[in-house]
């Protein structure tokens, strides 16, 4: 299967396999990038907006793929240029969590 995603992105040879080190040292590694690129992306657009609040945080019920229903927080933006519209997941909670909002919310 990985092989086929593979070859799909236009990847010669094998694919390459990564072992269970291999794959938390990518994922840290992936990790970094966003929290480098967040702080960069939030200084520019604290610049831009005079030091004011510039984004905002959202909740919300989703479901994933296996069907279980989780909490959804994410932050939306729009970019300096008013072009675009950015939201980011910033991570999922239980449904534990979910159904204790639903019931006192």
């Amino acid at each position: 299967m990985c092989q086929s995603f593979y070859a799909a992105e236009r990847g010669r040879g094998k694919a390459p396999q990564l072992t269970r080190r291999g794959h938390l040292k990518m994922n840290d590694a992936d990790f970094e990038c966003f929290l480098t690129f967040s702080k960069h992306l939030g200084r520019i657009m604290l610049e831009y907006s005079f030091g004011n609040p510039f984004a905002q945080l959202m909740d919300d019920g989703a479901t994933l793929a296996n069907h279980h229903k989780c909490l959804a927080i994410g932050m939306e933006f729009i970019d300096r240029h008013l072009e675009q519209n950015f939201a980011i997941c910033l991570g999922f909670g239980n449904d534990a969590y979910y159904r204790w909002l639903q019931h006192h919310c």
